[in-house]
Order: C-alpha cells, then sequence, then structure tokens
C-alpha cells in the first residue's frame, strides 16, 4: 500500500516502496484485476491510476461491508 492515510493505492511488487518510481514495477495487471472485483463487490475504483479516497460520511455498517468486500475480492484474486 502506497499514499496517505486518507488517499492510498495497492501495488503488487516485492520490496520497499521509496517513492513514485518503485511503483513502475508493480504488477499492473494484478491491480487492474483487484480494481475490477472491488468494483464487482460494489467499491467504486476507477481503472485507472487514481488512488482510494477514504469517505468520511460513513457509518459502522459501511465499514463492515468495506471490508467484506475487499476480503472477497482479494480471496478472488489470490485464486485465481
Amino acid at each position: 500500500m502506497v499514499g496517505v492515510p486518507p488517499m492510498f493505492d495497492i501495488v503488487f511488487a516485492g520490496g520497499e516502496m521509496r517513492d513514485y518510481r518503485d511503483t513502475i514495477r508493480g504488477d499492473a495487471a494484478k491491480k487492474t484485476r483487484l480494481n475490477g472485483l472491488l468494483r464487482e463487490w460494489g467499491i467504486l475504483k476507477s481503472k485507472s491510476e487514481i488512488k482510494y479516497y477514504v469517505c468520511t460520511v460513513i457509518d459502522e455498517t459501511d465499514v463492515e461491508e468495506t471490508i467484506a468486500a475487499w476480503g472477497e475480492a482479494i480471496g478472488e484474486l489470490a485464486a485465481s
């Protein structure tokens, strides 16, 4: 995960991420697949390089549904 807490992204690459140049070595196909799976589970994420933004107008149910959606998407990605 790279970025700052309210604005982050996922990069599939080994090693330390020191700056934006390190993100270039990430697996773009895997990231695109994760973003698609997240959209299928109701998490809005563009196919492009736009980062995730945390919404401040959410309740506990939203948080639980978001965590569950991430778990499902990551599980599907790992199984493929």
